[in-house]
């Protein structure tokens, strides 16, 4: 198997400030937009990529972004769930249905 890339060395500039980042964040996350931008340089579509400590999924979900295969583990249950969780797709009627499950169930102490 032969593997060639040249050294990246493109500034990133990117921010923390997005909905995505804000989801679960913690003094040393990166922003999956940086991460995005060395899968992009490193990897091919459809390429795996493996994250072996995957902590809260940024390099995960900045995988799937690009259209990459991604084998996400790590020691620690919690990080897998969050992981988990990140990347896993939802559409805005599926978020809508459980909003309204969780307004029904608590509707009485809202009140």
């Amino acid at each position: 198997d032969e593997y060639s890339a040249e050294v990246f060395d493109t500034q990133i500039t990117t921010t923390k400030v997005n909905a995505i980042y804000n989801m679960h964040t913690y003094w040393s996350k990166k922003p999956h937009e940086a991460i995005r931008q060395y899968i992009r340089h490193y990897t091919k579509p459809h390429d795996i990529v493996l994250d072996p400590f995957c902590g809260s999924g940024s390099t995960a979900l900045a995988a799937l972004i690009e259209g990459r295969t991604v084998v996400a583990i790590d020691r620690s249950p919690a990080a897998t769930f969050i992981t988990k969780n990140y990347c896993s797709p939802v559409t805005p009627d599926e978020l809508n249905a459980a909003f309204e499950r969780l307004r029904q169930l608590v509707a009485s102490e809202l009140s």
